[in-house]
């Protein structure tokens, strides 16, 4: 998979995704889907190397995954190419802007998807309905994806967050598709463990990570 850090214009036509794609839970890769199958357009995500929350100054919550397992997890999604952005990159661009300068001019876009609740242009002011209305008169197609339900409650990185937080792990992993689990260094401990038999493993998890409630939790290690 191909990474661009900044808006270095594409070598092919794509189709791409937008999104913070905050936990790449299973309603985000019903969006990511619509970019494959189509061997004449390269699958494409535009995402951000943080919330874009962080930088209009709101609570983007606890992180849910870091940017190595957001590259492990788009790649398995069939994604080809990735633009992994700094929001404040783009941030101050007018919709109008948007839709020239990075899909159009450095994407090659042919085909943009994102889901219903999709906000883009600075401020935020433009959404889903406006995306699709200044694409198409570029001749550009567009796939605006709906909620993805679990249960009767739309799939949601809040909901996963609460989720998490909550400790009710099977519950988020159902939401994720995939156990939610952390990227850390291990750490050499006081081996307290050992001596009772028992041998653990010591990882220090970022602060701004959402963390499971106090408890004992069976776990894979990788």
């Amino acid at each position: 998979m191909k990474i661009y850090e900044e808006l270095i214009p594409s070598e092919s036509a794509t189709a791409v995704a937008l999104g913070s794609f905050d936990g790449l839970h299973l309603g985000h890769k019903a969006v990511i889907s619509q970019t494959l199958g189509e061997p004449e357009l390269t699958p494409t995500v535009l995402t951000f190397t943080e919330n874009p929350l962080c930088d209009l100054g709101g609570n983007a919550g606890g992180e849910l995954m870091t940017r190595q397992q957001k590259i492990e997890v788009l790649e398995s999604f069939g994604v080809r190419q990735l633009y992994l952005l700094h929001f404040t990159s783009i941030m101050h661009l007018s919709a109008e802007q948007f839709v020239d300068e990075v899909l159009i001019h450095v994407c090659h876009a042919q085909k943009v998807c994102c889901g219903f609740n999709f906000t883009f242009g600075a401020g935020g002011h433009a959404n889903s309905d406006d995306l699709k209305r200044l694409c198409a008169a570029r001749n550009v197609r567009t796939a605006v994806m709906p909620a993805v339900m679990m249960g009767e409650k739309p799939i949601s990185s809040t909901r996963i967050r609460a989720l998490v937080a909550q400790g009710h792990m099977r519950s988020a992993e159902k939401l994720l598709g995939r156990p939610y689990g952390y990227l850390a260094k291990v750490e050499h401990g006081h081996q307290l463990g050992r001596r009772l038999g028992t041998p653990t493993l010591n990882q220090k998890i970022p602060p701004t990570f959402v963390l499971p409630r106090f408890g004992v939790y069976a776990s894979r290690v990788s």
